[in-house]
């Protein structure tokens, strides 16, 4: 936290990072990411999730950061299909 940040100032970053655990595809990853990062362009977004979000084998995308997801180690998240999107 920096000086001048109380509970209030900071709900909007509690509120997306607690959200979802997983998302069933990349649209719904990027619109959930969009909501919450309005003054952020949608090309800066879907590069942001690109860098820090994985697709699980069954199509479905997870955050890189969420470490404590069951059936999971830190060291060996699900495997990834390597599918990416393609860019704005």
């Amino acid at each position: 936290m920096t000086p001048g940040v109380n509970a209030e100032k900071s709900a909007p970053i509690h509120a997306f990072v607690n959200g979802p655990e997983s998302f069933a595809n990349f649209d719904e990853l990027l619109a959930r990411t969009i909501e919450h990062n309005p003054t952020r362009s949608v090309s800066s977004l879907r590069r942001g999730i690109l860098h820090n979000a994985v697709q699980r084998e069954d199509g479905s995308w997870v955050w890189r950061y969420a470490r404590f997801r069951a059936g999971e180690s830190a060291s060996h998240p699900t495997s990834s299909t390597g599918g990416t999107p393609s860019p704005d």
